[in-house]
């Protein structure tokens, strides 16, 4: 067998294939990241914002495309397509068709004097979905990664008749070079990923809704509208006369879940509910007296806090949803105006309603170069026009990987934890030459500041798009700071976090001789370590710098007040400069990193973690609390729609069991976690012996599941008679001679769940548990396998699935004795008993009229809940809880599977119910971000640490007794009083261990304890400059 690569092929470049090019390099393999455009980003970088959170899609995702284009380990090939793949499983070659940019890579400085220049005008933009126009010479967007620019060969007027060349004349950087020719780029990779993402058709497509009408559009053109670096610079208008729009309709499910019409998908493409909440929440926080309608046969929004952002686009926007598909659209000749005729579904009727702009969630799916690929790989492609499970399956065993919408539909933060998995999966095949071509990044010699030196700070104001600028006058902000003691420069830019910026940064702090820095954007939560890294790269200690955030803590909380806000912007600045001034150099220290995990819960997502690790070669620890591994799913009668079935999970916990490397616990319960990242300490209890057990890991994740909960609804009934009154659960553990006799039975979905009304109690959930809709299609099918003629009824708010085969499996049941019956809410479903029957009754929403009927058998889908025992976990662990009890993750789009606590990972249902291909994809992914930690064998930690001194500290210990993480001990020092030599405890801080939280600082009684970057005399200068701008108020410690 010929040699193991240690580099990988991801193939496309957005929010999928950039998270997995950056844990494939932390995990040691060197990634060549190619791209058919001249850009990295996909469509995340075209969205305006994120739901749920509201976050500006580009801040998020920028600092991502920035990693990508420092990291010295990723080849990046964009405007580049992939001609040739062969060789075999962990030998591939690789032929990539490099096409030519005329522009020099290394040489361009991203300043666009070439297409200031250039005549050679309206040219369609394909990145605004050709909402505007561009030069020959031009760029994606401000942002782009590379920040080259590149000339249009069909358009431009040297290459195609060899005159002009102004561009060239132009550019002062020499970046021209008309002489390019397309290049053939070949390497070997061990594995490869295909993550070339998905496309939408343009509303010409749809003649029947006004397709050809300018103020139609696409849903993927209005997010381009509402952005700040769009066509119209984040200003809402129509497209033919430029005025504001006074109503704009939102017109769902276009070319899609359509079974009759050729040309359209079968399928749900996943996104497009929340996606056209988000969009009608944004364009009235644009325009307060907009009027929204959002045109649907029934929302989904099945993801974590999804459901609870539809009630509040309900209340706290207006937003209308009608429930109705639009059959026509008819554009008024005369003013533009657009008719939409819908059925109305609540009430059985066509009706119409006249809007000034309509947005067409049309159908998203694969783009050709997806099938190319395919087709090369001889993959089958399904019904659905992906690839086959089948194909799939043996491509992975082949180092052929797919993520994100490559391999079905989703939305971003599957798609990142797809993403991780992915990697994951590869290292387990290449982590044997882990490491081989591995440069690590070089930077420049850190410049000494010396105690004495004046401050000279340099402060950049972030727009932010409009998320900042919208609000905040950030052109009178700079003005302001540019007077400010010790500023030396102040300027604004658009996206502070772009690559672009990030060379900006690089170029103040030369020009200017800066020593200090501030960027007044977003979160540090998100962006502090991409500008922290920027001052490194500049010989900047990276400590010497500050994020003030005027987004969240300002513009976002303050859009109705402008002028305060602005007034707020400034004073939040000043109180930064105080403490900027007043930083000092600090180091990390890095530590040994333990190689053994420990992996909570012994299901499908930890049984798939825990294996991940063991194969590459770590200790594991897994933790069951039951006498046998499997989870929940095992305890069912089969499973349903998933790429694996039960005899693969009991092959998998063979394998767990057998495997050297991991250790099983059941019957066990942790007692006590201490430690940090790296360094974790467990005191583990087995339940039926009461022995502990001590052992130390360096990573934790966390599979603890979920559960469904117990009926608080018809109480009565379900004592009187537990076999006929079920939870679906309860349905899936019995056999079939188990299940009681039934002629007519009725699943009942969202009992107690997706409820609009907040604080009814603990047994009233506002979220939807994620799973039941999907689960009641595998059930019915068990009822009508045990009674053939029984007729079942399944009462039903809105089906919430959107996995790919979700609506041919519904459209099957549909075809037997099942009827979907449509009700508005839980509490208008009457059930009594019927002499051992049940007399059901409520308000059809479809025949609108109530309906009676008996059933034998009910199934309740009740919510699902965190497991037992998550609050205590999560207590020990230190890690957040939502409102509903599940794990919170650090960020809810980008960081999924990852805690805000480093060294601790997060998957399956414990994060939020989901089904069992996801947990097992997020099993996998949390498996990437643990190894990440472990193969290095060492961690840097938190340069921010406590100090103590030792004059003042009386050795109380009272700071050792609040440490969480055990960093402070007590320690036994001498002291020389006249002739005496008198021993003394004092308190020591464990720099390798401190996390810098502070609460040994708060908790000291004589103040003799402080921290670094966070000294009581930064934060009393912060309060000083509060209120005033002068010299002594901004001074600096001795």
């Amino acid at each position: 067998m010929s040699k193991i690569q240690s580099s990988v092929l991801v193939i496309g470049g957005g929010v999928a294939g950039i998270q997995t090019s950056l844990d494939l390099t932390e995990l040691g393999f060197k990634v060549y990241m190619v791209e058919k455009k001249s850009t990295i980003g996909g469509a995340m970088a075209q969205l305006d914002k994120t739901f749920p959170t509201l976050d500006c899609s580009l801040c998020i995702l920028a600092p991502k495309m920035v990693e990508v284009f420092r990291d010295p380990n990723i080849e990046l090939l964009t405007y580049s397509e992939v001609r040739d793949i062969s060789g075999e499983p962990g030998n591939y070659q690789i032929k990539v068709l490099k096409k030519p940019r005329y522009v020099k890579e290394d040489t361009c400085k991203g300043c666009g004097d070439c297409a200031t220049v250039c005549p050679v005008r309206g040219i369609p933009h394909g990145f605004d979905y050709d909402l505007k126009t561009h030069s020959a010479a031009h760029i994606s967007f401000p942002s782009a990664v590379p920040p080259v620019y590149l000339v249009d060969e069909d358009k431009c007027l040297h290459l195609n008749y060899g005159i002009c060349g102004l561009c060239q004349n132009n550019c002062s950087a020499e970046a021209i070079d008309f002489s390019q020719e397309p290049e053939e780029i070949s390497f070997s990779v061990g594995a490869i990923v295909i993550a070339t993402g998905w496309k939408q058709d343009m509303p010409e497509v749809y003649q029947n809704l006004a397709g050809s009408s300018p103020n139609v559009v696409s849903s993927m053109q209005f997010e381009r509208l509402l952005s700040a670096n769009g066509p119209t610079g984040g200003e809402l208008m129509r497209l033919d006369d430029k005025k504001h729009p006074h109503s704009i309709a939102f017109v769902q499910c276009v070319g899609s879940r359509n079974f009759s019409d050729p040309e359209c998908k079968k399928y749900c493409s996943s996104i497009c509910c929340m996606a056209g909440a988000k969009q009608a929440i944004v364009a009235t926080e644009h325009a307060p007296e907009l009027e929204t309608l959002i045109f649907n046969t029934e929302i989904r929004a099945k993801g974590k806090n999804f459901y609870e952002f539809i009630e509040k686009s309900k209340e706290e926007y207006g937003v209308k949803y009608v429930n109705g598909r639009v059959s026509n659209i008819k554009e008024d000749p005369e003013n533009g105006k657009l008719r939409l005729f819908y059925e109305d579904m609540d009430e059985g009727i066509v009706k119409s309603s006249e809007v000034d702009l309509a947005v067409l969630a049309s159908a998203l799916y694969p783009n050709n170069d997806y099938y190319e690929l395919l087709n090369s790989l001889e993959a089958d492609i399904n019904e659905m026009s992906f690839v086959s499970d089948e194909s799939r399956k043996e491509l992975e065993d082949r180092n052929i990987f797919f993520t994100g919408y490559a391999a079905d539909p989703k939305d971003i933060p599957v798609s990142v934890a797809e993403g991780s998995s992915c990697a994951a999966k590869i290292s387990e095949k290449l982590y044997p030459v882990r490491f081989e071509q591995i440069k690590e990044p070089e930077y420049p010699e850190e410049i000494e500041i010396k105690p004495n030196e004046d401050p000279r700070v340099g402060i950049l104001v972030c727009q932010c798009g409009i998320n900042i600028a919208g609000v905040v006058d950030v052109k009178e902000v700079v003005e302001y700071i540019k007077d400010l003691p010790y500023v030396a420069h102040a300027e604004d830019n658009m996206y502070s976090c772009s690559s672009d910026s990030q060379e900006r940064i690089k170029e103040m702090i030369e020009e200017y001789d800066l020593n200090r820095f501030i960027v007044a954007s977003c979160t540090p939560r998100t962006h502090e370590p991409l500008f922290r890294n920027t001052l490194k790269e500049a010989g900047l200690n990276p400590f010497l710098f500050e994020l003030v955030n005027i987004r969240d803590q300002d513009s976002w909380v303050h859009q109705k007040f402008p002028e305060k806000a602005t007034e707020k912007a400034k004073d939040l600045i000043r109180m930064y400069l105080a403490k900027v001034v007043n930083l000092k150099p600090l180091k990390r220290i890095k530590v040994d990193v333990e190689q053994t995990s420990m992996v909570i819960g012994g299901g499908v997502a930890g049984l798939t973690a825990a294996l991940n690790l063991g194969k590459q070669g770590f200790k594991v620890h897994l933790i069951e609390k039951r006498d046998k591994l499997g989870g929940k799913v095992l305890d069912y009668n089969d499973l349903f729609n998933t790429k694996v079935n039960q005899e693969d999970i009991k092959t998998w916990i063979k394998e767990v069991k057998d495997h050297p490397n991991i250790t099983v616990h059941l019957n066990s319960n942790i007692e006590d976690i201490r430690g940090f990242v790296g360094n974790y300490n467990i005191i583990l209890k087995e339940n039926k012996s009461q022995s502990q057990q001590e052992f130390k890991v360096g990573t934790i994740i966390v599979a603890t599941g979920a559960n469904q909960s117990e009926p608080t609804r018809y109480v009565n009934l379900v004592e009187k008679y537990p076999d006929r009154i079920i939870t679906q659960s309860q349905l899936e553990t019995l056999s079939d001679d188990e299940i009681a006799d039934f002629e007519d039975a009725t699943v009942v979905l969202c009992v107690d769940q997706r409820e609009n009304e907040h604080n009814k109690g603990d047994s009233i959930k506002t979220y939807c548990s994620n799973v039941c809709c999907m689960a009641s299609l595998k059930n019915i099918q068990r009822l009508l396998k045990v009674n053939p003629k029984a007729q079942v009824h399944v009462l039903y708010r809105e089906m919430q699935f959107s996995e790919l085969f979700a609506e041919k499996l519904w459209r099957d049941a549909r075809s037997k004795n099942v009827t979907f019956e449509r009700y508005r809410s839980i509490k208008d479903i009457a059930i009594k008993d019927n002499d051992g029957s049940f007399h059901v009754k409520y308000e059809n929403i479809g025949a609108n009229c109530e309906i009676e009927y008996n059933s034998d058998l009910l199934v309740l889908a009740t919510p699902e809940l965190p497991a037992e025992g998550t609050k205590d976990l999560a207590k020990m662990l230190k890690v957040p809880t939502t409102k509903d009890g599940f794990f919170l993750e650090a960020h809810v789009k980008l960081r999924p599977i990852d805690f805000a606590t480093d060294g601790i990972f997060l998957c399956g249902s414990a994060h939020w119910p989901k089904n069992i291909d996801e947990s097992i994809a997020q099993g996998y992914g949390a498996a990437a971000r643990a190894t990440i930690l472990m193969a290095k064998g060492e961690v840097e930690t938190e340069g921010i640490t406590s100090y103590v001194n030792e004059e003042k500290c009386v050795g109380c210990g009272r700071c050792a007794e609040v440490c969480p993480y055990n960093a402070i001990e007590m320690i036994e020092a001498t002291k020389k009083m006249g002739i005496y030599t008198v021993s003394e405890s004092k308190a020591h801080v464990i720099g390798a261990v401190c996390k810098g939280c502070g609460a040994c600082a708060a908790e000291c009684p004589v103040g003799a304890i402080d921290q670094n970057h966070f000294s009581k005399f930064q934060i009393k200068k912060q309060i000083d400059l509060l209120t005033g701008i002068d010299k002594a108020a901004c001074q600096k410690t001795n």
